[in-house]
């Protein structure tokens, strides 16, 4: 997909300024990270626009887990590492093992997704946020999750269940 967008790097860039993203993540991220959480980015795209989309909104201290991008010729390419832990032949990231790796590290894992990419990484998660076309997905795998629309609707789950106060 990135390697037929043929154009020059700063209409990429302004393209990439355009991208819309639910207009309370900034929010949630500060409510999580207040109330002593961290918060992730997991994503099978790429950091070559995920990086300037936190800028926009000026989302601070978040580590972003995806696949490496860089301008070359008038697209956009992924620099992938087979040999990497984390490499998957057909995302770059192998979300799954991102998963895994974090349970490691916390008591529990919260996740978050929309599309096909996240049906994998949801059956590690502890909790998983559904939304779009990832519900039926994981209806059809019996794969548990909460339905959201936004990321008030995960705020407002994670203070009933006392995981978050309002910042």
């Amino acid at each position: 997909v990135f390697q037929s967008i043929h154009q020059e790097e700063p209409k990429i860039l302004e393209e990439v300024a355009s991208i819309p993203i639910d207009e309370y993540v900034p929010a949630f991220i500060k409510a999580v990270q207040k109330n002593g959480g961290d918060f992730y980015i997991l994503s099978a795209g790429t950091t070559y626009y995920i990086k300037p989309i936190l800028d926009k909104y000026g989302i601070k201290e978040v580590e972003v887990y995806s696949n490496k991008g860089y301008f070359h010729q008038n697209n956009v390419h992924l620099r992938l590492d087979p040999a990497h832990r984390w490499h998957s032949e057909r995302y770059g990231i192998d979300k799954s093992a991102v998963i895994q790796e974090l349970k490691e590290a916390y008591e529990t894992i919260y996740f978050a997704g929309d599309s096909e990419p996240d049906s994998h990484p949801a059956k590690y998660a502890d909790v998983t946020f559904a939304k779009d076309s990832l519900q039926d997905l994981l209806r059809g795998q019996n794969v548990p999750f909460v339905p959201v629309e936004t990321f008030k609707d995960i705020e407002q789950y994670l203070m009933k269940h006392n995981v978050i106060k309002k910042a």
